[in-house]
């Protein structure tokens, strides 16, 4: 019998650092091993313990862990991307008295899978669970496995249910600032326009019917033509979304997979100010190291988030889906935040100081309810940040030919030689490509005057929505989604 053990990464996880680091979900992993059982009769599994804070379920919110495995090369060779099997998994324990059963699904590619309570649920859980691997990699001549190590990741995750919801804001205003809206005719408002359907018709046009916005800035206006494909993630269907934004740690962990060949295009900390302004990543002892794991990673190009939803087996959203994670099923405030009101008042989540985005003192994630999302920057589904307060949010925009040929094809964790995504119909290029714009607001310093998009913005608000422009700064950064199976 063949029985081989490999050290691991200890998972990075997808939370935020705050004053108080209870506060925080803190998803982690730990105690990961592997096994090669098959002659014995079984297979190849990954055992592993997976817990996290604070975990929800019930009618409308349900949160999940996405976990993925890398097998790292020695001496700067790179990684191979590890697939799960479509059966086989087990919670082989539940860790807590009385916890939570575990729900294990695994995606239809076999990129990774997806664990969350698999009844109503507000609180802890960890279980140790056994997740069946495809053995092909153990027939890889090139591989000597006893020098690799077997590396699982996971990110905090929240699904977005399956239904209609209404694009741009019922107040005029945010017309000036590029919000979509219904045309009823040469390009005149006609009200919100409706997704009823992910197989829906979508024209983007001044016609009457049509996904219409107008920008008073020609830079920031996009094309204003064409159709969506029946392909393009249009939000109606269920997807899931990062519950928080990418954060330096996880991008950390990402770079110290990588070949070297890859990670000269993909470190995003070459800039003279990086560390001056909030960044922390550093090489050290030739491993890519952070200071302050849970901070949103910031100085990210639109080529760098698109290798991390690559490597991670997820892909970009669009900005139709930006909309849907914020506001949801209800219906349209007067220029609302994510978190459904047009007012900052209550919001107890900023960065602080020490440039950390941190809840107020006295507040703490457990405390999240429906009637307080406005204290803690919640959208609908409980998303966090959306309406900025950290980094901007990039998304494929509608507003150029190249967005709209997006198909929402999923990373599948491999990336080119170089370090770029792979998939053909994500848009490419930094500084000067085109197929996104950034929504949402994001935080730049602390002597910069505050405006709609600074560091906050109305859910609808969009002047960059259709603007590529910008490579990497202290205030562009990222997250991204996968569609539900």
């Amino acid at each position: 019998m063949f029985q081989n053990y490999f050290s691991i990464t200890l998972l990075l996880s997808c939370w935020l650092f705050a004053q108080n680091d209870a506060f925080a979900t803190n998803l982690r992993i730990a105690a990961v091993e592997w096994q090669d059982l098959r002659e014995t009769g079984g297979g190849v599994h990954v055992q592993l313990e997976l817990r996290w804070d604070n975990a929800w379920r019930n009618d409308r919110n349900h949160d999940a862990a996405w976990l993925f495995f890398k097998l790292t090369l020695p001496e700067g060779a790179g990684y191979r991307h590890l697939k799960v099997l479509n059966a086989g998994h087990e919670m082989a324990a539940n860790l807590l008295p009385q916890g939570i059963a575990a729900t294990l699904k695994p995606s239809a590619d076999g990129a990774g899978l997806f664990v969350y309570p698999a009844a109503k649920h507000r609180g802890d859980v960890a279980w140790r669970l056994r997740i069946a691997l495809d053995p092909a990699f153990t027939q890889d001549r090139e591989l000597n496995l006893w020098h690799c190590r077997l590396e699982a990741f996971g990110v905090e995750m929240v699904q977005i249910p399956e239904g209609a919801f209404t694009l741009g804001d019922p107040d005029t205003t945010a017309l000036r600032f590029g919000a979509l809206y219904r045309s009823g005719g040469a390009g005149r408002p006609d009200g919100l326009f409706s997704i009823t359907s992910e197989d829906q018709s979508v024209v983007v046009g001044e016609a009457a019917g049509q996904l219409c916005y107008r920008n008073p800035q020609p830079e920031y206006q996009g094309d204003l033509q064409g159709e969506l494909p029946p392909a393009f993630p249009k939000g109606y269907r269920s997807f899931f979304i990062m519950k928080y934004e990418l954060s330096q740690g996880e991008y950390a962990a990402f770079l110290n997979t990588l070949s070297d060949e890859q990670t000269q295009l993909r470190v995003n900390f070459g800039g003279r100010d990086y560390h001056d302004n909030r960044g922390t990543i550093y090489l050290a002892a030739n491993r890519y190291q952070t200071e302050k794991q849970h901070r949103p990673c910031n100085y990210l190009s639109w080529n760098d988030a698109c290798a991390f939803a690559d490597w991670a087996g997820l892909r970009p959203m669009t900005e139709l889906e930006f909309e849907k994670a914020c506001r949801g099923t209800a219906a349209a405030v007067p220029n609302e935040y994510a978190w459904g009101t047009d007012s900052k008042t209550r919001l107890a989540r900023h960065v602080n100081p020490d440039g950390d985005l941190a809840w107020s003192e006295g507040f703490e994630e457990s405390q999240l309810t429906d009637a307080n999302r406005d204290v803690f920057g919640a959208s609908f589904y409980w998303v966090m940040d959306l309406s900025g307060g950290g980094v901007w949010e990039r998304c494929v925009t509608i507003g150029s030919e190249k967005g709209r040929a997006f198909k929402g094809s999923h990373g599948d964790g491999r990336l080119g030689w170089y370090g770029d995504a792979t998939n053909e119909d994500w848009a490419k290029g930094d500084p000067d490509g085109e197929g996104w714009g950034f929504r949402g607001g994001g935080f730049y310093y602390f002597n910069r005057s505050y405006s709609e998009f600074n560091p906050h913005s109305p859910v609808a608000y969009r002047r960059y929505g259709a603007w590529a422009g910008g490579n990497r700064s202290v205030a562009y950064g990222s997250r991204f989604t996968r569609t539900a199976d």
